[in-house]
C-alpha cells in the first residue's frame, strides 16, 4: 500500500481559510470590520503574530484592506467567487512575502558591509553582473541568472563566512523569488537594473549608508511590485 504525504497546514493558513469561508458563506460581507488583532488572537487562542501574518496575506490578496487601523472586508469582494486554488495562491503569496521580509533583514547589512570591505575585483564583478542583467533584459533565464549571481557575489565580497553560509542556504528560494517577479511583472526589470547600479556605485564610492539605503529601496520596490501583481490577479 502506498501512502500519500500529509501536507502540513500552518495555523495562519487555517485562519486564512476560516475568514475566506465566512466571506463565501456571507457571515462576513464587503465593508464588515474584523475584530482587532488582539481580539482575534484571544478568540482563536493563537498568538497575535499568527493573526497578523494571516491578515497580511489577505491584504496582499486584496480580500481585506486597512481602514483607520482596522481590517475590513474589501468591497472588491462583492459578488466574487473564489477560484478553487485560492488557498494555494495565498500560500505562494505568503512564501514570497516571507522571503522579502528575510531579505530586508539580511541584505541591507550585506550591502553596507560590502561598501566597507569589497575589493576592486569584487566591484568589477558586480559591474559585470549588472551589465549582464541589462544586456539580457529580454531573456528571462539569463536575466534571472545574472541577478542571482549579483546577490551571490555581493555577500562573498563581505568576506563574512557566516553570512555567506546563510545566503547559500536560501539561494534556491531566492532564485524562485526572483523568477516570480521577472515572469509576472513587465516593469520591474528596468527598475531592478537601476537599483543594482545604484548599489554598485555606492560600494565603489565606499559609502555604506548609501549602499544600505539603496538595497532597502530595491527590496521595498520588489515588495510593492508583488502587491500590484497579486491585486492584478484578483
Amino acid at each position: 500500500m502506498e501512502l500519500e504525504p500529509i501536507a502540513k497546514v500552518s495555523v495562519s493558513d487555517e485562519i486564512i481559510d476560516l475568514i475566506k469561508k465566512q466571506i463565501m458563506e456571507g457571515s462576513l460581507r464587503p465593508g464588515d470590520r474584523l475584530p482587532s488583532e488582539e481580539r482575534m488572537a484571544e478568540q482563536l487562542r493563537v498568538g497575535r503574530g499568527t493573526v497578523r501574518e494571516a491578515l497580511k496575506v489577505l491584504i496582499y490578496m486584496g480580500i481585506i484592506e486597512r481602514k483607520n487601523k482596522s481590517a475590513v472586508v474589501s468591497h472588491r469582494m462583492r459578488g466574487k467567487v473564489f477560484p478553487n486554488d485560492i488557498i494555494g495562491r495565498m500560500k505562494q503569496c505568503k512564501n514570497v512575502m516571507e522571503m522579502i521580509e528575510a531579505r530586508l533583514i539580511i541584505e541591507p547589512g550585506i550591502a553596507r558591509t560590502a561598501a566597507i570591505k569589497a575589493k576592486k575585483s569584487d566591484m568589477e564583478m558586480l559591474r559585470r553582473f549588472c551589465e549582464g542583467m541589462e544586456n539580457n533584459e529580454e531573456d528571462a533565464e539569463q536575466f534571472i541568472s545574472y541577478n542571482n549571481r549579483f546577490h551571490h557575489h555581493l555577500v562573498h565580497s563581505t568576506g563574512n563566512q557566516i553570512m555567506i553560509d546563510v545566503m547559500h542556504g536560501i539561494q534556491d528560494l531566492m532564485r524562485r523569488n526572483q523568477e516570480f517577479f521577472v515572469r509576472n511583472s513587465r516593469k520591474i526589470k528596468d527598475r531592478s537594473i537601476q537599483f543594482h547600479r545604484n548599489i554598485v556605485n555606492a560600494i565603489v564610492e565606499g559609502d555604506p549608508d548609501k549602499a544600505e539605503k539603496e538595497m532597502v529601496a530595491h527590496l521595498k520596490d520588489v515588495e510593492k511590485e508583488m502587491y500590484l501583481i497579486i491585486r492584478e490577479e484578483q
